[in-house]
């Protein structure tokens, strides 16, 4: 079953192009076995459509992630808040009988 986590993730990137590699989120860590997909969210959310300008746009870059062991990760890089760049897990899909 999917898991919220919502939480700032440490990120170790490796490869060419670099992908995440290993993602750390409190005492969890992750190897990641392969990236199932990549995009770029540039998109409002959920704000109203007068809201929706240039200036409230987001700057992502997700992922959808295979660790070994078999859980799915999501994650995503937030890039849109100038030099400081954030990794967060959004959610974790653990292999039946191993949530933890």
């Amino acid at each position: 079953m999917r898991k919220f986590v919502g939480r700032t993730a440490q990120v170790e990137m490796a490869g060419d192009p670099p992908a995440p590699a290993v993602v750390t989120v409190g005492d969890r860590r992750w190897a990641i076995v392969r990236v199932e997909r990549e995009w770029f969210d540039t998109g409002h959310g959920t704000l109203p459509a007068r809201a929706s300008t240039w200036r409230t746009r987001r700057h992502r870059k997700m992922y959808e992630l295979l660790a070994a062991g078999g859980a799915r990760l999501h994650l995503y890089l937030d890039y849109g808040r100038g030099d400081k760049r954030l990794w967060r897990l959004a959610t974790v899909e653990e292999p039946d009988g191993s949530e933890q």
